[in-house]
């Protein structure tokens, strides 16, 4: 006999370790609220899961409390949504090779869609008359410039009489060159003598010129964006009192009690822990097997 109390003891400490593991893998709700209506009792078991949670993994199963027996009612459900709006604004800019602002519209779409990094999205509109052209840089080279220039009616081919250098739309050009022109002459002792002379003068000179390389286009997108402040839902178990169950039974086998030997209840008694025991594994074994429905079920399977 001890031995199988024994075995009974053990039974039932694994049922209760089965009973614990199902427990802590079924949500617990946030609130449980109390109350009454049309003379039922009732409980309500409040539980707040991220939008997309299996409503399913709520506990809808009959239960009892203080000796009363609450089945459930209705599910109650809302949705606390919430999203914060605000105005946006986004420069975008692109490289250009051209100043023509007809031309570098074209290269902006007419709306982007944004993600900031504080977690906003939306869509802006592309505001035409934010659009501004900045030279992108500069660069410059250097080029030879030449002039040629006449200087008639000179006295004499006398290189003093022609400028050493000029000014040409800013730049010093100088002198390299000279080609001395007869302009008239004279006849003396039957010889033709120069009197006048035209030089026909060359300068060169180095300029530098300056260009722009490209240009930077920029311009602004407007709108709104949102961004999801409270994603959640609210769910309401209603578990409302059962009073069929809760009826008071009348124990009619009292009297029976008494008429049995000390050889039934020895009887009885082993009876009784055979049946514990038996129940006790089969509880366990269940409880393994809803541990494991419910475990799938998570998994999608």
């Amino acid at each position: 006999m001890k031995s199988v109390k024994s075995f009974a003891v053990i039974l039932m400490a694994l049922l209760m370790l089965t009973v614990n593991v199902l427990a802590s893998d079924v949500l617990v709700p946030n609130e449980v609220i109390m109350g009454t209506a049309d003379n039922y009792k009732i409980i309500e078991k409040v539980y707040v899961l991220s939008k997309g949670s299996d409503e399913s993994l709520i506990p809808k199963e009959a239960f009892t409390e203080s000796d009363v027996e609450y089945v459930f009612e209705e599910m109650k459900v809302v949705d606390n949504s919430e999203e914060d709006t605000k105005e946006y604004v986004e420069n975008i800019n692109y490289h250009t090779s051209t100043n023509d602002a007809e031309a570098v519209i074209t290269l902006f779409s007419p709306t982007i869609e944004v993600s900031t990094e504080d977690g906003y999205i939306g869509v802006l509109a592309f505001d035409h008359s934010t659009l501004e052209l900045t030279p992108a840089g500069y660069s410059s080279r250097k080029f030879t410039v030449t002039e040629e220039r006449s200087y008639p009616n000179l006295a004499s081919a006398d290189t003093s009489l022609v400028p050493k250098t000029i000014d040409k739309d800013g730049t010093t050009l100088t002198l390299a060159n000279i080609e001395w022109v007869t302009a008239a002459d004279e006849t003396i002792s039957g010889t033709d003598v120069a009197i006048r002379y035209t030089a026909n003068a060359i300068y060169t000179g180095t300029e530098t010129k300056t260009y722009v390389n490209g240009y930077t286009a920029s311009a602004d997108y407007k709108g709104t964006v949102t961004k999801v402040i409270n994603d959640t839902v609210t769910y309401t178990a209603v578990f409302k009192e059962n009073k069929e169950t809760n009826e008071p039974m009348i124990d009619i086998d009292k009297t029976n009690d008494n008429k049995d030997t000390s050889a039934e209840k020895k009887a009885k008694t082993a009876g009784i822990v055979a049946g514990s025991v038996a129940g006790a594994a089969a509880l366990g074994a269940g409880g393994y097997a809803i541990y494991r429905l419910i475990r799938k079920k998570r998994k999608g399977y």
